[in-house]
């Protein structure tokens, strides 16, 4: 059976990793318009191209990464017409997008699709959409390069804060937090453009905006510091940026949420996204590092079984047509 993934996106390890342990074909299709406000001028060439890859290598089963929903809905028409099977990964940060401007459209591809595959159950338990056929497959522990570690500034125990700048991430919180450690280093990601102009200027000296990495500067971060934090405020959400720091082998920082907590189980410290919160699970982070550096090892070996025993329901599924 020809299997296509196709997803609008310039990189997506997710995609990479579920397109390769299903012998899929990956196409990441990727255009920047310059003028944003023509982006569907974007949307009309992305369908275009992905039309004509379709036509092309005539899939027996087409993934679609969701976002953007016009991937997935593109290539439902397609699987709808020559009938295909037509599976749909939605990534996690859509689920918003599910209860305002986007809900009906959301919601007419799952259900027109053969199958909907999201990161876990408690998504599934918020929609209860029994028409719907859902599988639940979390992120694979991605296996990263061995790049030299990142030379840091100061010596001392080192955080490394992965980060975007989006509207979920509490850096505010994390800021107070660091002010209150100054003997605690913390190295933030994310392209600064993006950040709110007081936190550059008014940050703690032991905090370090590395701005936009390129993975080999961004992994050699993740491998030279002692713990990794990601937070976020919006539930439902796993965090790709705690499955890097299990693939490393890092002890992990992360906002406590049902779904964490069930993934994270091991080599993890929870913390409210507060300042006191945080600060407590630092000092706990570092009174327990031994014990959560083992247990992080013990996690990643965990997922990886995990994960492979999903991929052959998956397989044995598709092999049933779903």
């Amino acid at each position: 059976m020809k299997t296509v993934f196709i997803a609008w996106a310039k990189t997506s390890r997710r995609s990479e990793s579920l397109s390769k342990s299903l012998k899929a074909n990956l196409y990441l299709i990727h255009y920047k318009f310059k003028v944003k406000k023509y982006f569907f001028i974007k949307y009309v060439y992305l369908s275009l191209k992905t039309l004509m890859i379709l036509l092309k290598q005539t899939p027996d089963f087409i993934f679609a990464q969701n976002p953007p929903l016009f991937c997935p809905l593109v290539c439902l028409i397609y699987a709808k017409i020559f009938k295909k099977k037509i599976i749909v990964d939605t990534h996690t940060k859509e689920w918003k997008t599910l209860f305002d401007r986007f809900w009906y459209w959301n919601r007419f591809i799952m259900n027109k699709s053969n199958m909907v595959i999201v990161t876990n159950q408690y998504l599934i338990n918020k929609l209860a959409y029994d028409d719907v056929n859902f599988f639940v497959l979390q992120d694979r522990i991605p296996v990263l390069p061995k790049y030299k570690k990142m030379a840091l500034e100061k010596s001392g125990f080192n955080i490394g804060v992965v980060n975007t700048f989006s509207d979920d991430e509490p850096i505010d919180q994390i800021l107070i937090t660091a002010k209150s450690l100054p003997y605690i280093n913390f190295y933030i990601t994310g392209n600064t453009a993006h950040a709110k102009k007081h936190f550059l200027k008014n940050k703690p000296e032991n905090v370090f905006f590395t701005g936009f990495l390129p993975e080999n500067k961004y992994i050699g971060l993740l491998r030279a510091v002692d713990a990794v934090m990601v937070l976020t405020t919006r539930n439902y959400t796993v965090l790709s940026g705690a499955y890097e720091a299990i693939s490393i082998g890092k002890p992990i920082i992360i906002s406590d949420w049902p779904v964490l907590r069930k993934y994270f189980n091991m080599g993890a410290v929870y913390t409210n996204n507060n300042w006191k919160s945080i600060k407590k699970a630092i000092e706990l982070a570092i009174k327990n590092r031994g014990k959560l550096d083992r247990e992080i090892r013990i996690l990643r070996n965990k997922h990886l079984e995990e994960w492979n025993e999903k991929i052959e329901i998956l397989k044995d599924r598709m092999m049933h047509s779903l």
